[in-house]
């Protein structure tokens, strides 16, 4: 097995550090250069809905890939940078919405958790049915056994990270 720094793998940049960092730099530069292809189709006098329709499939599709993946190890530098390039788009007038890192997150979320709590979804054996207890709990989002994680990598992964949040 060869030992290399960085790889990318299904459109996701991974490094030895798993800190993503090359992953958003090499987005960001893609979505930079998509910019001007909007710049274009603006210039030729696309109107502002066809121009929000073609912003989001080529620029906000391609930050939310994966998003629920790599998400979560971001720093929070990088997500001002993500931030700043949505804050761009609508001064350049390439829509009249802001979305934000932390919004497309959640929202990315929110769909993988619910899917994979279906039995035929290929992450629902990482996640582990609770026992009944015998003493009273609060009612929680979901029936599911809350993993430790002693690092913060691991805590900062997809499942663990899901599971907590939707206590």
């Amino acid at each position: 097995v060869e030992c290399v720094k960085e790889i990318k793998l299904l459109g996701v940049v991974l490094d030895n550090k798993l800190s993503f960092q090359h992953h958003i730099s090499s987005l960001l530069a893609v979505c930079s250069q998509r910019f001007y292809l909007l710049k274009l189709l603006r210039d030729q006098g696309m109107p502002l809905s066809c121009l929000h329709g073609v912003y989001v499939s080529i620029v906000v599709n391609r930050i939310a890939y994966c998003l629920s993946a790599w998400g979560g190890s971001v720093k929070q530098e990088d997500v001002n940078k993500i931030n700043s390039l949505f804050r761009k788009a609508r001064r350049c007038r390439f829509t009249d919405t802001v979305y934000d890192f932390e919004g497309l997150l959640a929202y990315s979320d929110e769909k993988l958790f619910a899917s994979v709590c279906c039995d035929n979804h290929c992450l629902n054996h990482l996640l582990e049915k609770g026992a009944p207890e015998s003493i009273e709990l609060r009612e929680r989002g979901h029936c599911y056994v809350l993993p430790q994680c002693h690092t913060n990598i691991r805590r900062r992964s997809c499942i663990p990270r899901l599971l907590y949040k939707f206590i």
